[in-house]
């Protein structure tokens, strides 16, 4: 692709410029050589450009597999047992309240309260 306008400069300049052929060898050369520098810069551009994605990918790649282990260090931490306890705080809660009054209460008046608790039977 990049021969193609060197190619065309050539064939014109050769056709219609014949009366000064040293200086158009001389411009087809520097022609020449700037074509091959532009390539050369696109290629290593491209180069970096592809390394530059390699890293990210790999980057990436890496933060997804230490976000999969923490999220299974997670779950495995919550489905220890045990667990349930130590996060309920009973003080906190309508049913610590109420199994709290349960402990207060003997006898009868323990009675009286689990069927006030439970509500009347259908």
């Amino acid at each position: 692709v990049e021969v193609v306008p060197l190619l065309f400069y050539s064939v014109v300049a050769l056709t219609l410029g014949a009366h000064a052929v040293a200086r158009i060898f001389l411009n087809i050369l520097l022609f020449t050589v700037l074509t091959l520098a532009a390539g050369l810069g696109r290629r290593q551009n491209e180069y970096h450009e592809r390394v530059a994605f390699a890293q990210v990918v790999h980057e990436k790649t890496k933060r997804v597999e230490v976000e999969h282990r923490l999220a299974r260090i997670q779950e495995s931490s919550r489905a220890e047992p045990g667990d349930d306890e130590a996060s309920s705080d009973p003080t906190t809660a309508v049913t610590g309240e109420l199994f709290r009054s349960m402990e207060r209460a003997e006898g009868e008046q323990a009675a009286n309260h689990l069927q006030e608790v439970a509500g009347p039977r259908a």
